[in-house]
């Protein structure tokens, strides 16, 4: 997973010399947060831009740690409601997510010889199930917006998509057992309401 999300996904870059759009594998070095409160942050991390003469993007964003709810708290956010015969489940969910950092943090500030980039939006929530088994949604998108050129729009989000089928198969492999053949039913999210579950 820490492959997926921070490198190459398919391993054909090399990192002496590549310049694909991706999260600096010096990370211990051009990495930043500050703490707002005990469960959020403020991240500011530097991705390098596949194009000659423009500058490496700052990220800027909100990230929550990974939050448990409560029955309560699940219930008070729509995550789970209660049955029909209003029986409250002890189950447990966990939430994380990043959006576009709005406030005046000094983390803000631009460096010199970077741009501020356009942030990209994750969200990823583990809700336990009564028969034992997690049921995981991630969520992820990214603006391409900024001053990157029309002509490269559909990089970044190419690429995003790329990786969220990464994960997902990553994710239908783990769930598959010697007990279950078929494996956990993983699939990709039809969003047809045009469902937001950041706002």
């Amino acid at each position: 997973m820490e492959r997926l999300l921070l490198d190459d996904p398919e391993n054909k870059d090399d990192p002496k010399s590549s310049n694909i759009y991706k999260y600096s594998p010096l990370l211990t070095m051009q990495f930043d947060c500050a703490r707002l409160g005990p469960n959020v942050v403020v991240n500011k991390s530097i991705h390098k831009i596949p194009m000659i003469l423009i500058a490496p993007r700052q990220m800027v964003m909100y990230v929550t740690r990974a939050v448990l709810l409560n029955a309560e708290q699940q219930t008070a956010l729509g995550v789970r409601p209660k049955s029909a015969t209003d029986d409250q489940d002890d189950l447990n969910v966990f939430i994380q997510c990043g959006i576009e950092y709005t406030g005046d943090n000094e983390l803000t500030k631009e460096d010199k010889g970077y741009v501020r980039g356009s942030t990209f939006v994750f969200f990823l929530m583990g809700q336990e199930e009564k028969d034992g088994s997690l049921t995981l949604t991630y969520v992820t998108d990214v603006s391409s917006g900024g001053s990157i050129p029309s002509a490269m729009a559909d990089r970044p989000n190419a690429g995003q998509y790329r990786m969220a089928l990464l994960i997902h198969n990553l994710l239908a492999d783990m769930a598959k057992d010697k007990k279950n053949k078929e494996g956990h039913l993983v699939k990709v999210f039809d969003n047809d309401r045009l469902f937001s579950p950041l706002l």
